[in-house]
């Protein structure tokens, strides 16, 4: 009779180490949940921070998105953050009312100086690819290039 209490006992035994290995699992699992949980709101907040910071005109975005992290607490909206952190760090934004500066090609400003004439023959140059409209063209070029536009 013993020998078949002991059998009866050993299952039991097992079902406990399944039950343990279960509730390890099931820990594991929660701590990778908690774990993905506070990713995810670090990320949300760090895309809400650069939105705020892009829509505030910034011009270091890696800069001040270290000084507005730095900043944030729980309770606050990176609105406000950016806000704050625009009027105690200026420079890190692009003043307001500026429009940014485009320079022309160098092909396009050097055409709108020299006029038609330097246009006409850089075009045909590049269309008929002859010698003779090539050297036109780089006379036009060379003899213009000392004259002040009107």
């Amino acid at each position: 009779m013993s020998i078949e209490n002991t059998e009866a006992t050993t299952p039991a035994l097992d079902g406990g180490d399944e039950a343990g290995d279960l509730q390890a699992q099931l820990e594991q699992a929660e701590t990778a949940l908690a774990e993905t949980k506070a990713a995810l709101v670090r990320t949300e907040r760090m895309r809400a921070i650069d939105a705020a910071l892009l829509e505030a005109g910034v011009v270091d975005l890696e800069t001040a998105r270290l000084v507005a992290e730095r900043a944030m607490t729980d309770e606050t909206e990176p609105a406000e953050v950016v806000r704050s952190l625009a009027e105690r760090k200026p420079f890190l934004f692009k003043p307001r009312g500026m429009t940014p500066l485009r320079s022309p090609s160098a092909m396009s400003a050097r055409t709108e100086r020299r006029g038609v004439g330097l246009t006409g023959a850089a075009e045909s140059a590049m269309s008929t690819g002859r010698r003779t409209d090539l050297l036109h063209y780089m006379r036009l070029k060379r003899n213009g290039s000392h004259r002040i536009p009107a």
